[in-house]
């Protein structure tokens, strides 16, 4: 089911579902006012908002979808990461989550940290500090296997402060990025051991304004027919051609 150009999505867990955006963000763009598509933010609860971020949900608030018993206790310790990260913006509860000898590796830029205290510092004093305040994610995908989770999700955000973390020694620009990710999670002992984050560095330089328009490299498009796959595809065959 879609509203408008805003998949509802099949929730990840019997346990967890992706939290509704406070209510007080009545509505948000990912892109400018003339994009065709726009995130709409919904106060009276009866449709699934376009861009959420990852949060633990109250009994009344649960739409389950079932795991095997170890693949949820897996599910649940990477949502209580991401809520560490994304909702307490906690270094030491993210840290609670992962192993003695965590990895995190954001594949395009080589950011991240090896080993608890390194990666600790690097949450609290790069990642954590360094998220802009409207940052929102839209899980699109998710694979639950026996000691990894993959997921396939859409960043959103305004550029409003340097992100060492994720467009190293790059000044704010006030722009509006959308930007694909995949998350490859692994864990030992029930506990994440490594993070492996990829996404497209060509197109966050473009939405930053970095990079010539002229070169083959999709910007906020991108996304588009991930979230309808129907929408036109070779824009960059027929833009060269």
């Amino acid at each position: 089911m879609r509203h408008g150009m805003c998949p509802i999505l099949n929730p990840p867990s019997s346990r967890f579902l992706l939290q509704w955006i406070d209510k007080s963000r009545a509505r948000a763009d990912c892109r400018d006012s003339t994009s065709r598509w726009r995130a709409d933010y919904f106060a009276d609860r009866k449709v699934l908002p376009c861009l959420l971020i990852p949060y633990i949900l109250s009994n009344e608030d649960e739409r389950m979808v079932d795991f095997a018993k170890k693949e949820q206790g897996l599910v649940e310790v990477w949502e209580a990461h991401t809520a560490a990260e994304f909702k307490q913006k906690s270094a030491d509860a993210a840290i609670a989550t992962m192993t003695d000898h965590p990895v995190l590796i954001h594949v395009p830029v080589g950011t991240g940290a090896s080993g608890k205290e390194p990666l600790r510092a690097f949450y609290k004093d790069i990642f954590i500090p360094q998220m802009p305040s409207d940052i929102a994610l839209e899980l699109l995908t998710r694979t639950v296997a026996q000691n990894r989770i993959v997921d396939e999700f859409v960043l959103c955000f305004t550029h409003t402060v340097r992100m060492d973390w994720f467009a190293p020694g790059i000044e704010p620009t006030g722009r509006k990025l959308v930007v694909p990710h995949v998350g490859i999670v692994s864990f030992e002992g029930g506990k994440i051991s490594s993070e492996h984050i990829y996404w497209d560095q060509a197109t966050v330089l473009l939405q930053m304004g970095i990079v010539n328009e002229d070169m083959p490299i999709l910007g906020a498009e991108q996304a588009d027919r991930l979230f309808d796959s129907t929408a036109p595809a070779n824009k960059l065959i027929e833009k060269t051609s």
